[in-house]
């Protein structure tokens, strides 16, 4: 038994540290409608590993994503998401 938990961690950590494909339109257009977006969906948005994300949602960052953290896990909205790169975006022309 312990042979198949090891198995079942390892997976997913390599799955952690795997950058996701980009979204295509029908996912764009589902994120867009959900209420919440989980750490795996912000980083499929972003092209980010998840370890990536939780590293960007720290205060410390010098531009922290727009998360809130529900019990242990990590949420945002799109609208918010979206936001952030924009201003982003904003920032980099300014400079």
């Amino acid at each position: 038994m312990k042979r198949k938990v090891s198995a079942i961690r390892r997976k997913s950590r390599t799955s952690l540290n795997q950058i996701p494909a980009p979204l295509s339109l029908g996912e764009i257009t589902l994120f867009e409608r959900l209420p919440v977006l989980t750490i795996e969906q912000i980083a499929r948005v972003l092209q980010k590993t998840v370890a990536q994300v939780h590293e960007m949602s720290r205060a410390r960052a010098a531009r922290p994503l727009p998360v809130f953290r529900s019990g242990r896990s990590i949420v945002s909205t799109w609208i918010k998401i979206q936001a952030w790169i924009d201003e982003g975006f904003a920032e980099r022309k300014a400079a």
